[in-house]
């Protein structure tokens, strides 16, 4: 749990630094609900996939391999599903890094080159 908590703080973060750099003062808040929204939106879209592919993958066991299931067979069918669910959310994963990698141009410079009214202050 301290590990999931730690790498979590270290993507989202710079997540949302990232999408709310050059928003300006006054559609900031709009920015963040669109960030909020879109972030759980997607996570609701990418569990459904997953699962989606685990119960096909499952699914296509058991009819590759016909009989009675017994709890050794269900049990093997049910691992064949979340490897397939886990291989594909490794392969959507690394393929967001490559995009991101990619296309993501946000460095230092064009942090010094932002105005001053693009930076949002609380407080």
């Amino acid at each position: 749990m301290v590990l999931m908590s730690v790498s979590m703080a270290h993507v989202f973060i710079p997540i949302s630094t990232t999408s709310l750099h050059g928003i300006g003062r006054e559609d900031a808040g709009v920015a963040s609900a669109v960030l909020n929204t879109t972030q759980q939106v997607g996570g609701s879209v990418g569990t459904a996939l997953l699962n989606t592919i685990a119960v096909a993958a499952t699914t296509a066991w058991f009819v590759a391999n016909p009989g009675e299931p017994t709890d050794a067979t269900t049990k093997i069918a049910l691992t064949e599903g979340y490897t397939q669910a886990f291989l594909w959310g490794g392969f959507f994963l690394v393929a967001a890094a490559i995009i991101t990698a990619v296309f993501l141009r946000i460095g230092k410079d064009a942090v010094e080159a932002a105005d001053d009214s693009a930076v949002v202050h609380i407080g």
